[in-house]
């Protein structure tokens, strides 16, 4: 087991020993009780810790808080020491860094619900074989690169209309649309990666209002797939 000091933050370690501490604390879970967030509370006043509740939801709270160096590492220890980061997640982050200006997504089961590789394989009637190269690599058996050709290779002679349906059917996930609005709104660039393939990512892209994309490209010949990657 990690010891609790390897987590605590660079920019809170390298302070001064004498400096005072002005941050957010932000905790985050699939859901906050109300005494999950009277605990965090409860841990603030026994380190003699003032703060202000920033934002407040029954997954996020965010605390603005101000206070001594000693007091600011003696209540992320003690957090970190706790069984309240089991199902949560907590970050201290310095008030000049809150703000973000870049947001980067994944695609597949982060903004998107499915793996759309799986969903080209399984209308190609091919999804075992694509899902046993996939288990391959997980297991460390062949490299990323090995496995993406591979699983390409089978999709040869498959019209490309097909991705164009799946990208057209593709679900967002709860949330997705909200962040992105949030993210624009704030003037943050954003961007969305993923190893999947045009024209799904970047009808995502644009249906979400993604700044860029960075996905994969299927070599298209006579509007069917090559069954190699550009």
């Amino acid at each position: 087991m990690q010891e609790a000091s390897s987590f605590i933050p660079d920019w809170l370690s390298n302070q001064p020993d004498d400096s005072q501490v002005l941050s957010h604390l932000v905790v985050i879970a699939k859901l906050l009780k109300s005494d999950d967030i009277e605990f965090v509370k409860k841990k603030l006043a026994d380190c003699n810790i003032e703060y202000k509740v920033f934002t407040e939801s029954n997954k996020a709270i965010d605390f603005q808080i101000e206070t001594s160096l000693q007091q600011a590492l003696s209540f992320f220890s003690s957090m970190i020491n706790s069984d309240f980061v089991k199902f949560c997640d907590i970050a201290l982050l310095a008030k000049k860094d809150r703000i973000k200006k870049l947001l980067v997504c994944d695609m597949d089961s982060t903004i998107v619900k499915t793996e759309t590789l799986d969903e080209i394989a399984n209308h190609a009637g091919i999804g075992e074989q694509v899902s046993e190269i996939t288990d391959k690599a997980m297991r460390g058996e062949i490299d990323f690169n090995t496995a993406l050709t591979e699983r390409v290779k089978l999709l040869a002679d498959m019209p490309v209309s097909v991705l164009t349906d799946i990208a057209e059917s593709t679900e967002f996930n709860k949330g997705a649309e909200s962040l992105l609005a949030r993210a624009k709104a704030n003037g943050m660039r954003t961007v969305l990666v993923s190893g999947g393939f045009e024209p799904i990512v970047n009808t995502v892209a644009e249906k979400l209002g993604f700044d860029r994309y960075v996905c994969n490209k299927m070599e298209i010949n006579n509007e069917l797939l090559s069954g190699k990657v550009k």
